[in-house]
């Protein structure tokens, strides 16, 4: 029981974290990223590999907030955080670009896609 108390807390305070992440941005510092149909995420060519970025993922659905906040903290890495939405039906991607200064965008969206191989999102 405590150790289920323990988790509700910090879904919780995660997702407060990422909409008060959220709120703090002007919609010029946000740009949109897209899921692949594979379940990947993919960054636009144009894009600066490096800040937060929007993916739609309206199209999923979760029983709970806490819900969609595990299941994208699942899938961060050392390189990426994903942050869940739940009102909003999307979610927050903050690519860590200074963790891998030297990577393009290609670069980026081949390591999405090793790193959500096993786990795409949507599945």
């Amino acid at each position: 029981m405590k150790q289920q108390l323990l988790s509700i807390i910090k879904t919780s305070m995660l997702t407060f974290v990422g909409l008060l992440l959220f709120g703090t941005l002007s919609a010029q510092d946000v740009r949109v990223a897209n899921l692949t149909p594979e379940g990947y995420i993919e960054l636009n060519a144009g894009d600066e590999p490096n800040g937060h970025f929007i993916i739609d993922v309206s199209h999923m659905s979760f029983e709970s907030p806490a819900e969609m906040t595990q299941y994208f903290q699942a899938r961060c890495c050392e390189n990426f955080l994903l942050r869940g939405m739940p009102s909003e039906g999307k979610v927050l991607l903050v690519v860590m670009g200074n963790n891998k200064p030297n990577w393009d965008v290609a670069a980026w969206n081949a390591h999405f896609a090793e790193r959500l191989e096993e786990n795409p999102i949507g599945e």
